[in-house]
């Protein structure tokens, strides 16, 4: 997988890759994936994950990080809207995007 790949099954393992071992990471990157959306849009790629080689596993890890991802959001970047709709907000409570 290189960073600039569309195949959605590539991301999701490289996703998962990085979060295994760690129960709460795990979740949060299984809600992520199921949402599916967050990992096909580039924008949230750009601002929210690095993609490395992990020398042990001998695989590719993509870091999401939720922090950076909220604050583009907060700033009005449309990374997690389906549309990129205006005024997207990430509502806390529900934790997901709302228009």
């Amino acid at each position: 997988m290189t960073r600039h790949t569309t195949h959605f099954e590539d991301r999701a393992a490289a996703v998962r890759a990085w979060a295994q071992g760690w129960l709460p990471t795990e979740a949060a990157a299984e809600l992520l994936i199921g949402h599916r959306a967050w990992l096909l849009r580039e924008d949230f790629w750009r601002v929210a994950v690095e993609v490395r080689w992990e020398v042990f596993r001998g695989q590719e890890v993509a870091a999401v990080d939720f922090a950076a991802a909220a604050s583009a959001l907060e700033a009005g970047a449309p990374a997690g809207c389906g549309g990129g709709w205006p005024g997207c907000q990430l509502d806390p409570s529900r934790g997901r995007p709302s228009p």
